[in-house]
């Protein structure tokens, strides 16, 4: 099977334990793969390829992973059935029942936790501050998921 058939069948799932579209349709929804498929990475899920996520303005971002969920609008792809854990599962869809802005700051956190390889709770927020100020009131619940979720 492709990796674009398990994209397929991830997002499937993910939109069946959310009930949140994931597709390429909207941008609240790109938002939602980007980040969910990121937490899925950094969670260990086995049949998620490794997408290269790097820094961008609404960060972590991998063109790679745009590039499928683009080309599943395009082409008819039979998705894949995935079993992602359970605890795995269940830390996504918390962030997405959260909403998008939670999500975003989890995602945020742990990326600039990973880049700079700290988790000093100080040192990631500020900088997640600077870069994105508008999720500030997000940061500290998001950095209590994060430990919480054992992502820290």
């Amino acid at each position: 099977m492709s990796d674009i058939s398990v994209l397929a069948g991830v997002l499937e799932e993910l939109s069946k334990a959310t009930s949140k579209r994931f597709d390429a349709g909207s941008f609240e929804s790109r938002l939602r793969i980007q980040k969910s498929v990121y937490l899925l990475e950094a969670l260990g899920v086995k049949e998620m390829k490794n997408y290269g996520f790097s820094y961008y303005v609404r960060g972590p971002y991998s063109p790679s992973l745009a590039k499928d969920y683009y080309a599943l609008e395009e082409k008819s792809i039979a998705p894949r059935r995935i079993a992602i854990p359970t605890r795995s599962m269940n830390v996504v869809k918390e962030c997405v029942d959260r909403g998008d802005a939670f999500l975003e700051a989890v995602s945020t956190l742990h990326s600039i936790a990973t880049l700079r390889n700290s988790n000093r709770r100080d040192v990631v927020v500020e900088i997640a501050r600077s870069l994105k100020p508008q999720l500030w009131h997000k940061y500290d619940d998001a950095w209590e998921f994060l430990m919480a979720a054992g992502l820290l």
